[in-house]
């Protein structure tokens, strides 16, 4: 049985350390944990109370159900009521169970001192979505730092479904998919954090007795150049260091990782198209040698083997090291031609050979078309040392460098994007405290800051801590902020209301697309792109309508905003910042 009492005062005292925990898309706001639903995603539609009486009540906003902590975490993860409690256990270690123990509860118990491949050897049915979690900052900050990899890197991986976090008995595990014969997710292959008596980290899949399949990344079908690797961390170096992601979205490349130097061969049930042309990074070991063997003979054809220099023992250990893009691409063109029928003797072949030239022609991925022009490379976000990164000049002595010290912690997004984010949020602080006389009149400190980049760029992670500081700003200054936030989506009437009640607002948005899109609308779109403007300039806002009329009164129904202070962040995509306007016919 579940202690219920417990249960209660484990909510009342730790409830917010759960939401950390158990939601970590979620952020504080005053006094509550806000995500978007109960699926987990962030948001703010869901609050949590963490305080008072009511610490560990939810409710949506949006769909009106709401209830217990247990019950959310039910509806999140597809738990029952005793399983619930029994997770929340699992995260705060403790025990709230009571009475005489369920025979479920006994096999946990006895299990206790179990290694993690015993725990999961009874788990007979897997589900990924359900079970694994995208990284929250921390653990995308730890395996930043572990393997030097981008954060946007990490976020393109999970949002595809190719990386996450899954909680095995109370801890946290880096976790990769296992597909089915049918491309269908069955399994997890997952890392324990701790290392063992070797220094190394133990993995397991769950559920075992998995028929073990390859990591494919990226889509086989169309693929016109397949990479090779024994180790997933090898293959996300290449994509990182490369940034790939986009030729792999885009069908042109695909990633292949064995998981281990033992099942190349299991590469023999899987289609290559015949276009595609085959790379392969061995590791430099003997066990490498057997996985590049294995892997030539499970694919039956000639393969391309690019060598890591032999200081290292893999790719990723080259890339810790500092190796970069002209690196790589360097040791790609140099690549030997390996033939099935000689599997253990290399045929190198000389840039005359015609065999070269069809390794140029064929890799153009790297070498031709999509050849990375690392001199001339510009607006590269990555913060990689030796990386070209955008600048975003500042005062060295001010308020704003203490600010980027902080943030770049935080985000590996481009300097502009930083900079570009808090500058908007200090004129709202700075309000009309501050201003410059002007021909007019005075000039306030009124920002609209757009950020404009490809997806993943890291916009929303840069925004991010620029939105926590405005929000503990309010937090702060509750009862007398100086701005209110201003809501993402609203109509020409919303709009003026909500200046009308406070003048000084705040917008920010890390996906404005949708924003943009409405102020093309040739309908309300035009007033709301027309009311922005009169905003920039700081001057009030006016409107009359008969509905605002007070009966006798006919001057009631014209109502002005005060003097207004309006500061704007912008998270966008290049189409999403092109005007769509209609074109004109004769």
């Amino acid at each position: 049985m579940i202690d219920v009492d417990r249960l209660d005062r484990v909510l009342c005292d730790d409830v917010e350390q759960l939401c950390r925990h158990l939601f970590p898309q979620g952020r504080r706001v005053r006094q509550e944990w806000k995500i978007g639903n109960t699926s987990g995603e962030r948001g703010d539609s869901l609050g949590i109370q963490l305080t008072g009486p009511k610490a560990g009540q939810w409710h949506d906003r949006a769909t009106g159900e709401g209830g217990t902590f247990p019950r959310l975490l039910m509806a999140n993860r597809n738990l029952s009521f005793p399983v619930a409690c029994r997770l929340i256990g699992e995260v705060l270690h403790i025990d709230l169970e009571t009475g005489s123990m369920s025979a479920t509860r006994k096999a946990e118990t006895e299990r206790a001192s179990c290694t993690p491949e015993q725990e999961t050897s009874s788990m007979d049915a897997f589900d990924w979505t359900g079970a694994v979690r995208k990284f929250d900052s921390e653990q995308q900050r730890l395996l930043v730092a572990e393997r030097a990899f981008l954060t946007q890197t990490l976020a393109w991986l999970s949002e595809r479904g190719k990386i996450g976090t899954l909680l095995v008995r109370g801890r946290l595990c880096v976790a990769f998919p296992v597909p089915g014969t049918n491309g269908e997710i069955i399994g997890a292959h997952y890392r324990w954090p701790e290392k063992n008596a070797k220094g190394k980290h133990d993995w397991f899949y769950v559920p075992t007795g998995l028929e073990i399949r390859p990591l494919v990344i990226g889509q086989l079908a169309t693929a016109k150049q397949v990479l090779f690797f024994e180790s997933q961390w090898d293959g996300v170096a290449l994509i990182d260091r490369l940034g790939l992601c986009g030729l792999i979205d885009t069908g042109e490349i695909a990633v292949v990782c064995t998981r281990g130097a033992e099942f190349g061969d299991r590469l023999a049930k899987l289609h290559f198209p015949e276009q595609c042309i085959p790379y392969a990074f061995p590791q430099n070991d003997e066990a490498g040698e057997h996985c590049l063997n294995s892997i030539i003979a499970g694919i039956a054809r000639d393969v391309r083997v690019v060598r890591t220099p032999s200081d290292f023992k893999d790719l990723n250990d080259w890339t810790l090291a500092g190796a970069e893009g002209k690196e790589l691409v360097a040791a790609i063109q140099a690549a030997e031609i390996r033939k099935p029928q000689q599997e253990t003797e290399a045929e190198i072949h000389s840039t005359s050979d015609p065999l070269r030239e069809t390794l140029a022609e064929g890799f153009e991925g790297f070498v031709g078309k999509y050849k990375i022009d690392w001199e001339k490379i510009g607006g590269n976000p990555s913060n990689h040392s030796g990386g070209d990164t955008q600048e975003a000049p500042f005062p060295a002595d001010s308020i704003l460098a203490s600010y980027y010290d902080y943030a770049i912690t935080q985000t590996e997004g481009a300097d502009c994007y930083i900079i570009g984010s808090i500058l908007p949020i200090t004129g709202a602080l700075l309000g009309q405290n501050v201003w410059v006389p002007w021909a007019n009149g005075a000039l306030y400190p009124n920002l609209y800051s757009l950020l404009v980049g490809p997806p993943g760029n890291m916009k929303t992670t840069s925004i991010a801590p620029a939105e926590t500081i405005a929000r503990g700003v309010l937090e702060l200054l509750e009862g007398s902020p100086h701005f209110h936030f201003l809501s993402h989506n609203y109509s020409p009437e919303s709009l003026f209301d909500a200046y009308f009640k406070h003048p000084w607002r705040l917008l920010i948005c890390d996906d404005a697309n949708a924003t943009l899109i409405k102020w093309q609308n040739p309908h309300d779109g035009e007033r709301l792109s027309s009311n922005f403007l009169t905003l920039f300039d700081g001057k009030p806002l006016s409107e009359s309508f008969r509905r605002n009329r007070t009966e006798g009164k006919l001057e009631s129904q014209e109502r002005w905003t005060g003097p207004t202070s309006t500061n704007i962040v912008f998270g966008v995509t290049f189409n999403g910042c092109e005007s769509q306007l209609p074109p004109r016919g004769n």
